[in-house]
């Protein structure tokens, strides 16, 4: 997978048709899923550990229609797909590799994850060697790497950003780990927001820019399990990376919980100064722009460019603010809504803070 010899080429299009003809074996399941401009067929094995992760998109059933890619999703030891796998120097070193024809991953932590997709075809894999292995964020958001391999031919870019929508008007929200996008996310969800993503998302950037929903797990740090109580009533598990406790949460089993897309009206970076109440002031899109391409970047390695010039070009034009949600958590979806609801009256005035 890195600059790819003939025979690795070779080798990983006997892998793609290896696991096609695994996909057309009997116990194999055949699902599309609709994901704003991409039909994607899932082919995977009727209980398997990985067909159990499916379930946490938010579902939408592309019934009748024809897939416009294919993915196989693969489980457990296979000595075609081990051939693949690339010599690394390091046993911890990912290994990315992107061009137009293709994108290749290689993550040797838990097991073992290897995603390629044929960019030209239109096909492609995720093989889990050691599912059973699998950290709780790989469940939360799983294949989201193949996404990564799909964009160049969806025009839809993953994101790392939480999103949420008043009525008809969304709001995207940027910032790195920990600085509270989900915490802020599930407060609007709470307060009657449609839930579209609180970690990543898929971002279509025209006509219009574009939040488009792809799972609905969420993920509580602990400190914030007081605040989000209804929230946490969806709670399955708790897990722990890296030393930090959170929650589990499937927000599919929150019966007041809609989810879905949003057209995005404004960008806010959640950013505590100490306000007396939850407020905003504008931001410079620049900043915006490089909190989502370097995170989103971090996480999602290949196609640096391409990935900094459609976040670029999807967020001209769209409204920036630094956003403080103020001393108490519940007082911050008022303050958001105001500044929703007033999206379509023009640029919103700074609020007090």
């Amino acid at each position: 997978m890195p600059p790819a010899p003939s025979d690795a080429a070779d080798r990983l299009s006997v892998a793609l048709d290896h696991v096609a003809r695994r996909g057309e074996a009997a116990g194999v399941e055949r699902l599309c899923l609709g994901f704003d401009t991409l039909r994607l067929g899932l082919r995977v094995r009727t209980g398997s550990l990985l067909a159990e992760l499916i379930d946490i998109f938010g579902r939408r059933d592309a019934v009748g229609t024809a897939p416009t890619a294919w993915l196989d999703i693969v489980e457990g030891p296979d000595p075609v797909l081990e051939a693949c796998l690339p010599e690394t120097a390091a046993d911890d070193e990912r290994v990315v590799s992107a061009t137009p024809r293709h994108y290749g991953f290689w993550d040797p932590a838990h097991g073992g994850k290897l995603v390629f997709v044929d960019r030209q075809h239109r096909r492609g894999f995720v093989w889990h060697r050691s599912p059973e292995t699998l950290p709780s964020w790989e469940t939360a958001r799983p294949f989201l790497h193949a996404f990564k391999g799909l964009a160049p031919f969806t025009g839809l870019t993953p994101l790392h950003a939480a999103a949420v929508a008043h009525g008809e008007n969304g709001v995207l929200i940027a910032g790195r780990g920990g600085a509270g996008k989900t915490s802020l996310a599930l407060a609007c969800v709470e307060a009657g927001w449609r839930y579209v993503a609180d970690d990543f998302l898929l971002l279509r950037g025209t006509p219009s820019l574009r939040a488009v929903n792809l799972y609905r797990s969420a993920r509580i740090r602990a400190d914030m399990f007081g605040h989000l109580q209804r929230t946490m009533a969806a709670s399955f598990a708790l897990s722990t990376d890296s030393g930090e406790v959170k929650g589990e949460v499937d927000l599919g089993r929150l019966s007041a919980c809609t989810i879905g897309d949003a057209e995005i009206g404004a960008i806010v970076v959640p950013h505590r100064a100490g306000a007396a109440r939850a407020g905003w002031s504008p931001m410079r899109r620049s900043v915006v722009l490089r909190e989502l391409a370097a995170t989103t970047l971090a996480m999602l390695p290949g196609d640096a460019q391409a990935t900094y010039d459609a976040i670029a070009r999807g967020i001209e034009g769209v409204p920036c603010y630094a956003f403080d949600p103020g001393p108490t958590l519940s007082d911050a979806p008022a303050a958001l809504a105001a500044l929703a609801d007033s999206l379509g009256t023009g640029v919103p005035k700074a609020a007090e803070a």
